[in-house]
């Protein structure tokens, strides 16, 4: 009997390798607030990639990593509501003042 090995998983793979779905180009309109504010204060971001499980956007101001948003999308006659979690926020090389933010769907 051939005994079978599994390599373990290499720690230096890519980061857009490692997302669990592929996203995909799709810019619309979009705003983010918090899910605590009482007063419904929304912050108008552009959507740049959308997969099933994230969306990547751009924002005019930073967002803190690792807390949760809620994002409302609208694509067409469509619109998505869904909590997210900042999972990266960098300003933009080229546009300063610009904020390329990641965030995981919940």
């Amino acid at each position: 009997m051939l005994a079978q090995t599994i390599a373990a998983p290499s720690s230096t793979v890519p980061f857009e390798e490692r997302r669990r779905s592929v996203r995909r180009p799709t810019v619309c309109e979009a705003w983010v607030r918090s899910p605590t504010d009482t007063d419904d204060t929304k912050i108008e971001v552009t959507a740049l990639d959308l997969s099933r499980h994230g969306v990547g956007f751009e924002s005019r101001q930073p967002l803190q990593v690792n807390c949760f948003y809620w994002i409302e999308l609208e694509i067409g006659d469509k619109q998505i509501a869904q909590e997210v979690r900042v999972t990266s926020c960098l300003e933009s090389d080229d546009l300063p003042g610009v904020y390329r933010v990641g965030g995981k769907f919940c």
